[in-house]
């Protein structure tokens, strides 16, 4: 499952850098294109790894460490997590205020002064 979100992090985050960086210079028609291309990487991506791991997944999960005994319950799981790839693959992590990142408020009480 990390290999899985590492690559939508990858994804969403590249896109919402491209994506803030044009809607800053005011190009909102190709930040909608570099997103709605995010999306679609996303998902291609997501289904990609999603038959990989499908071909392959007695040894994967044999890979990963299952015993004998939890072999059954294991396989069971990973085949639910990797037929989840495509829609966490494709759910962009990308959000923010300029302002005001996460958690700021927390570390800098005086994030109101750089707000004016």
């Amino acid at each position: 499952m990390a290999i899985i979100q590492a690559v939508g992090f990858t994804v969403g985050m590249g896109a919402g850098s491209i994506t803030s960086r044009l809607l800053g210079k005011g190009w909102k028609e190709r930040a909608d294109q570099y997103a709605s291309s995010a999306v679609i990487l996303g998902l291609v991506l997501g289904l990609l790894l999603m038959s990989v791991c499908f071909v392959w997944i007695d040894e994967l999960v044999w890979l990963l460490g299952a015993t004998p005994t939890i072999y059954p319950y294991a396989l069971d799981y990973a085949k639910y997590i990797i037929f989840g790839a495509p829609v966490m693959i494709h759910a962009l992590q990308a959000w923010g205020h300029r302002f005001e990142p996460c958690c700021s408020h927390h570390l800098a009480p005086s994030h109101d002064y750089l707000a004016r």
